[in-house]
């Protein structure tokens, strides 16, 4: 998934391009445009590609104790910022927690979260409505998606990512798979040596390579 990511941002270079910016006439209906699509899924791809190394550690190293029902939603189940949180008290093989809260890595934790919510889910954010102004007797209409410019999104950046196909550009992806890569390596620099090693060994490869010890059933 994180190859896949990385391919979408390939293509989005070469075919997602934004349309030049005409005016248009009175009651003219413009042909909708699926810009920014490309890179939208690159950005969930890097997403979805962390959640599924997350899900992943949680089934191979959950501890047994909490290796049930009665725990699904404080663990597998629960939100992704909440299992990366905690995966050192539910799961084998840490010697540290992964991320603390306070700081900056935890903020685009956050950040990619609520990004990854709204997307999936289809959630109506401000970006998706239009404003009409009335200016010497003139109506004018204004909406976030029409700023193809780019500018609306780079204001927002520091606190949400946006989450209109054209304001999704080249680097919001890469602000997303920073911080991804980000997250990977604190999952990785928590766990102890004997763990770090296993991961590091299969983690960008196609199958996971067999531990030397059951961990499911260690202390």
């Amino acid at each position: 998934k994180y190859k896949a990511a990385e391919t979408l941002l390939l293509f989005a270079d070469t075919f997602d391009l934004k349309p030049q910016k005409v005016q248009l006439k009175f009651e003219e209906n413009p042909e909708v445009l699926s810009t920014g699509a490309i890179y939208l899924s690159s950005a969930i791809f890097f997403i979805i590609a962390l959640e599924s190394l997350v899900n992943t550690l949680y089934s191979l190293l959950i501890k047994k104790e909490f290796d049930s029902r009665d725990y699904e939603r404080i663990t597998i189940k629960s939100n992704l910022d909440l299992r990366i949180l905690t995966m050192h008290l539910f799961c084998n093989g840490f010697k540290s927690q992964i991320i603390s809260p306070q700081t900056e890595l935890w903020k685009n934790m956050l950040k990619l979260r609520d990004f990854r919510n709204t997307v999936i889910h289809g959630n109506l954010t401000d970006d998706d409505k239009v404003y009409s102004i009335i200016e010497d007797h003139i109506m004018f209409f204004y909406g976030p998606t029409l700023d193809y410019r780019g500018k609306s999104a780079e204001k927002k950046a520091e606190n949400r990512f946006p989450v209109t196909m054209p304001q999704i550009t080249k680097k919001v992806v890469l602000t997303i798979k920073e911080i991804v890569d980000e997250i990977v390596k604190s999952i990785i620099t928590a766990m102890d040596d004997e763990t770090k090693n296993w991961v590091e060994g299969w983690i960008k490869e196609l199958v996971i390579l067999k531990d030397h010890c059951n961990r499911h059933s260690c202390a």
